[in-house]
Formats: C-alpha cells, structure tokens, sequence
C-alpha cells in the first residue's frame, strides 16, 4: 500500500516478474488516501479525496501494535 496506490502497483507487477505468484500479490486500489479532486471549482481542488482506504472509512489508526509488528532476526 503506498499514498496514491501507483507505487504499490509498480511494486506488485515487479514482484510478479520476478517470481511470486499473481494470487500472493495484492494492491490496494486508490493507496491510503485516494487522488486529487482535479475539478479548479470544488473547495477540495487539490486535496486527496478520491477513493482510497481512508476516504472509503476504512479501518486505520496510528497505534502500531509492537507484538503484530516483523522484526527481522538481527542476529541472522
């Protein structure tokens, strides 16, 4: 998942090149916080308000849970 979902996509299809399977590859349509209202006439010319997990009212919050977290083996 990246800001826009553009990044994340890139992300996904290189993952698929290089050898993991398409049904192990996920991307969140619009990323966290969707598109740009493109329309110069809306008072939310400019600000990401277009789909995207956050507009939808999707879960999120800013606590990171540190037992759900990865943590590489450092010493590996």
């Amino acid at each position: 998942m990246c800001r826009s979902g553009k990044r994340s996509c890139s992300a996904c299809n290189e993952a698929v090149k290089t050898g993991w399977s398409e049904d192990k590859v996920f991307n969140v349509m619009g990323g966290f916080e969707g598109d740009k209202v493109k329309d110069e006439n809306s008072p939310y010319y400019g600000q990401r308000k277009l789909g995207g997990w956050r507009n939808e009212g999707l879960p999120w919050t800013y606590h990171v849970d540190k037992n759900l977290i990865y943590q590489r083996d450092l010493a590996a």
